[in-house]
């Protein structure tokens, strides 16, 4: 049951982490320090929700043109 559940709430956020990617950013944050795959004991434990997230964030990042970024183009920024 816990893993429907936690299997269930990331990807009802992967939608919203594709049209904005602070949010992919958030719940990729929340995986990496909270670890809450690790609170199950079936298939979730053993996916790579962190990936997931990862890709799709960046590629909302990417394809968003008419959007505001949530990181500015400047001097520090910029290699």
């Amino acid at each position: 049951m816990r893993d429907l559940f936690v299997s269930g709430f990331i990807l009802a956020f992967l939608p919203t982490a594709f049209r904005r990617p602070f949010i992919g950013l958030l719940l990729f944050t929340l995986l990496a320090y909270m670890r809450v795959q690790d609170l199950t004991w079936g298939f979730a434990r053993y996916q790579r929700w962190s990936y997931y997230v990862a890709i799709i964030t960046l590629g909302g990042f990417f394809l968003s043109t008419g959007q505001k970024k949530f990181m500015l183009q400047d001097a520090p920024t910029t290699p």
